[in-house]
C-alpha cells in the first residue's frame, strides 16, 4: 500500500499505522524512505497517525494531539 500511494503520488499521503506490526529495522527503513519522499518532493504532505509518537519524532514539522 505504502508503494502504491507513493507511485500514485497521492497528495496528501495520509497514513493510518504506517510501521504497526513491523520490526524496529523495517519501522526504520519506512521511516527513513518517508523522510526522502518529503526531502525530494517539497509539495507532499505526510499526515501521519501513529500510536508511538516517538516513531514519528525526527519526521514531523507539526504534531497534533487528539
Amino acid at each position: 500500500m505504502i508503494a502504491s500511494a507513493l507511485a500514485a503520488q497521492a497528495r496528501p499521503l495520509i497514513a493510518d499505522e504506517l510501521t504497526m506490526a513491523l520490526d524496529v529495522s523495517v519501522q526504520a527503513q519506512i521511516l527513513d524512505l518517508a523522510r526522502e519522499v518529503l526531502e525530494r518532493d517539497s509539495g507532499l504532505a505526510l499526515i501521519l497517525m501513529p500510536y508511538e509518537l516517538g516513531v514519528v519524532a525526527d519526521l514531523a514539522d507539526r504534531v497534533v494531539l487528539l
